[in-house]
């Protein structure tokens, strides 16, 4: 019985500790470089309406906002015609707040707060502004070219959930096993 307790305790401990997102430093910024040098640090820069916003909190490391963007013009590193990029959750972690159908100008750079798999983020402290507010920019950019990659990103199902949702199951089965085994062997 003792080792039962003990078994279950563990794992009552491993999902918790996976469970809760971990803590997060606040942002500040600078101002904005000039066009040219926010294009020349960025790894991508390109025009999209949102399509869809979802929040997820990792095993490790911050909560983020996963964005997917319908693109509609990119002068760097898109092809696609959706791009999904990271974000935070707001709340002066360096995330940026994106409305779903709402334009924007976006200027994405390698992941470096938010990790993971993700090819793209953007911070508050980049010129990435409302489409409607960057109007500046896009003079200095000039036209850009129009995807040619027809792709749908946004059917595709968080990752993070799905797993989070297997451990505790296997998580649970293991328990439900050694008890079984426990009893037959009383």
């Amino acid at each position: 019985m003792k080792k039962t307790c003990f078994f279950a305790l563990i794992t009552l401990v491993f999902a918790g500790v996976f469970s809760f997102p971990s803590a997060t430093g606040a942002c500040s910024c600078t101002s904005p470089p000039g066009v040219e040098q926010e294009v020349a640090r960025s790894k991508a820069v390109f025009t999209g309406t949102v399509l869809d916003v979802r929040e997820a909190t990792p095993f490790f490391g911050a909560p983020s906002t996963s964005v997917f963007f319908e693109v509609e013009e990119t002068w760097k590193g898109v092809e696609q015609s959706q791009v999904m990029i990271v974000t935070g959750s707001g709340d002066g972690d360096c995330g940026s707040d994106f409305q779903t159908g709402t334009a924007y100008l976006v200027y994405a750079r390698e992941p470096s707060l938010y990790g993971g798999s993700h090819e793209f983020e953007s911070l508050i402290c980049s010129r990435t502004n409302e489409l409607a507010m960057a109007q500046e920019d896009l003079a200095v950019l000039g036209n850009g070219a129009a995807p040619t990659e027809q792709v749908d990103l946004t059917s595709s199902k968080n990752g993070q959930t799905i797993l989070m949702g297997i451990i505790i199951l296997l998580a649970l089965g293991v328990s439900a096993a050694l008890i079984l085994l426990k009893r037959r062997n009383s």
